[in-house]
């Protein structure tokens, strides 16, 4: 875990900045855990020192993480990670509780219209601040409530709500006079659904920043703006009683740039874990499109982000919007839009397409999908005809192949499909929802895209012919057949919510076995499955260990990122039997954080059992300690010199291969051996398999604390590989 300094809440400065981050998380559930590289996918990061924007000019961060359920009495301590505690303050007779409830990091607090935290900060912020939360509505009611405010006791400090309207309103004040009343933006917010929002306010004026975006902006005239002082002191969930979850509330005494917004936004929106890419032949996708924005207003002319391949423009006559999609946000279409893309390159003979859309009335069939018609023809489109079927045209870019690549298919309006084409010389094959439905000869080399035949998304060409009406998501190309199999999966994950994964993660093919250790917080029952993102599943062994009594179940636990395995050390593990080898060249990397007990303790992952395998481990002085062996009867031990302490989270991981070995803590190299022929280079197989929270499946030792996120790669990564997998991106 990147660490948490306390700093005091104590600075006065000529400059300030105010930061509200409010995300606006739009998607109906957050990214498969991934890609900050390529993908919108972000991140669920606390912040922490590695990648925080003026990390060490917080002067405040509230994490209002608890255990999920659980309830917060009036009068109760909210602990601050960095700055003055806050306190529960209740205005109901008899006094009612506040509950915690899943955050977009951690946990939040759900605020009741009855509530509020008063958090009385010594010192004073002026000139420059920066603040943030997250947020979200439980309702368009309880919009129009004060989500930040330092307004108590005096009046002319800052306060900040979301307004019904979709207004973000903010007063801004030198703690004698108002600079502005009206610090005001519009923009489209969710009930239901997490917001960020930023305030950056400085002597000259202030910015306001939705998910990462300006959504407005003023200027003051040589004034002196005010956070808090001993007067104006800051109060979160009031002053006027919030009702919906608040998370993540920060602040800084410098001016956030955009960058620095943008970076925040990044981090904090979604679990970033070991990418598990599940997209089939990922490597080979082209371009593509998911259309992810905040919801609202999409205009003329206006950019059309690919996570994959080249740009689009939005073209047409008048104003669209982005829409709730199949996942995340999706594009309205109203027959006078496309979006145009000029290709950077070509694609011809084998290709598949996939288009997730919806039609909201059948007065919307009959326009074309996708099509690559322009300004040259006979290459590639598809649409759903008037007679609610679908319909394609297949060319070589100089003849067309087929005028009736068809399906006689329903496609009721209202709801979201799937569609799929894959093209090869000699056939094509349509799906629908995953099954196909179509398939048809061919006979030449079919044209999807080049430079003369430039892509229409909304319309059969990038000039808007046949342009399309209703809702589209989710569009991808790739420049290899798609199985059946293939499709089907596409289909199953994007009607989960499941949005195409960029993975970010180093040597990702060379992952062997990937257990991000995730479930429902509380016990694990002995004999439970522990499933592998990648590689062998495991089992929990918590109960057999004849020494202890009473018995101790493992728990999952809050991790470094989602959750992780709580282990006692006393003979309870997780036992993995591998269906290969790995020697040789590997990697093992895991997040753990360790109790007092486990300096001196057992391993955190072992392969142990019939000796000679693998270990790592913690030595009572709280360095790293590791054993290597040769498979076949031999072993050597090495230490490391970083001391780890107790209570913290940290990433250990261990390169071997036959020149030697490194150890690294936190993305930092640790230390490391060097030897042209090193023997001691032996991981797993059958009668060697591995174990976490131990070193070995019998009931003796093992490790106490929580485990998180363990991988083991059949390669070595490198040091900037060991650093990016610490960083998560």
């Amino acid at each position: 875990m990147f660490l948490l300094n306390t700093i005091p809440f104590v600075r006065s400065q000529v400059h300030f900045t105010l930061l509200f981050l409010f995300l606006c998380a739009c998607s109906s559930q957050p990214r498969s855990s991934n890609s900050a590289t390529q993908s919108t996918i972000l991140t669920n990061q606390e912040l922490t020192s590695s990648w925080t924007p003026e990390y060490s000019s917080l002067v405040g961060y509230w994490k209002l993480n608890g255990n999920n359920g659980s309830s917060i009495d009036d009068g109760a301590i909210i602990l601050a990670t960095i700055g003055a505690n806050g306190v529960s303050t209740n205005s109901v007779v008899p006094p009612e509780v506040l509950a915690i409830t899943p955050g977009q990091v951690g946990q939040a607090m759900q605020f009741d219209y009855a509530h509020q935290l008063n958090v009385n900060s010594a010192g004073s912020i002026s000139g420059a601040f920066t603040v943030q939360t997250w947020v979200k509505f439980d309702s368009r009611n309880s919009m129009g409530h004060t989500l930040f405010s330092t307004k108590n006791t005096n009046d002319h400090g800052f306060d900040f709500q979301i307004q019904s309207d979709g207004t973000v309103h903010a007063e801004i004040g030198d703690g004698s006079n108002w600079l502005t009343t009206n610090a005001d933006a519009s923009d489209t917010f969710t009930a239901g659904a997490w917001h960020q929002v930023v305030y950056s306010v400085n002597q000259t004026g202030y910015s306001i920043y939705h998910n990462g975006a300006l959504i407005g902006s003023g200027t003051f005239s040589n004034a002196t703006p005010l956070l808090y002082d001993s007067t104006h002191q800051i109060v979160l969930g009031g002053n006027d009683y919030f009702g919906g979850a608040l998370d993540e509330v920060a602040v800084w005494d410098v001016a956030l740039s955009s960058t620095d917004v943008t970076a925040l936004y990044t981090h904090g929106s979604a679990a970033m874990a070991i990418d598990v890419s599940w997209t089939p032949q990922f490597s080979e996708i082209k371009q593509y499109w998911s259309f992810d924005r905040t919801l609202g207003p999409l205009h003329y002319g206006d950019t059309i982000t690919a996570m994959i391949g080249d740009h689009g423009t939005v073209g047409g006559s008048e104003p669209t919007i982005y829409i709730n999609g199949i996942v995340g946000s999706g594009i309205q279409f109203d027959q006078n839009h496309v979006i145009a893309v000029t290709p950077t390159s070509t694609l011809s003979g084998t290709f598949s397409v996939q288009a997730w859309v919806k039609f909201d009335a059948d007065s919307d069939y009959n326009g074309s999908i996708f099509g690559t018609r322009s300004p040259s023809d006979q290459s590639f489109d598809f649409k759903i005809d008037s007679n609610n079927n679908i319909h394609g045209d297949i060319g070589d870019g100089t003849n067309w192949l087929t005028n009736s690549a068809d399906a006689n298919e329903s496609f009721p309006s209202g709801v979201w499909h799937q569609i799929v084409y894959t093209v090869t010389p000699t056939q094509y094959k349509i799906y629908h929802n995953g099954t196909m439905i179509s398939s048809g000869a061919l006979s030449g080399t079919p044209l999807l895209y080049d430079s003369t035949h430039q892509i229409g998304i909304g319309g059969d060409s990038a000039d808007g012919g046949e342009a399309f009406g209703g809702k589209l998501d989710e569009v991808a190309i790739w420049g290899a057949l798609l199985s059946d199999s293939d499709v089907a999966t596409l289909y199953t994950q994007g009607s989960a919510g499941t949005a195409i994964n960029v993975s970010w993660a180093p040597q990702y093919s060379s992952i062997q076995q990937y257990w991000a250790l995730d479930g429902t917080l509380g016990t694990i029952q002995d004999g439970a499955d522990i499933s592998a993102s990648i590689g062998d599943h495991g089992t929990i062994k918590n109960t057999s260990n004849a020494n202890v009594s009473p018995k101790q179940a493992l728990q999952y636990a809050a991790g470094k990122i989602n959750q992780g395995i709580a282990c006692h050390g006393t003979g309870d593990q997780i036992n993995i039997t591998p269906s290969g080898t790995v020697s040789g060249s590997f990697t093992v990397g895991l997040w753990i954080n360790p109790t007092s007990s486990a300096l001196g303790s057992g391993a955190m992952i072992g392969t142990n059992s019939n000796g000679n395998g693998f270990d790592l481990k913690i030595n009572g002085d709280g360095t790293l300690h590791v054993d290597f062996g040769d498979g076949t009867g031999n072993s050597l031990s090495r230490d490391g010199l970083t001391v780890l302490t107790a209570g913290n989270w940290y990433y250990v991981s261990c390169t071997v291969s036959s020149s030697g070995y490194a150890l690294y803590v936190n993305g930092e190299l640790d230390t490391e051996g060097n030897n042209s022929n090193f023997q001691y280079n032996f991981l797993y197989d059958s009668d060697h398999p591995i174990a976490i929270c131990n070193d070995t499946t019998t009931d003796s030792g093992g490790f106490p604390g929580i485990v998180n996120e363990v991988a083991i790669w059949n390669k070595t990564l490198s040091p900037n590989e060991v650093l990016q997998v610490f960083q998560g991106q």
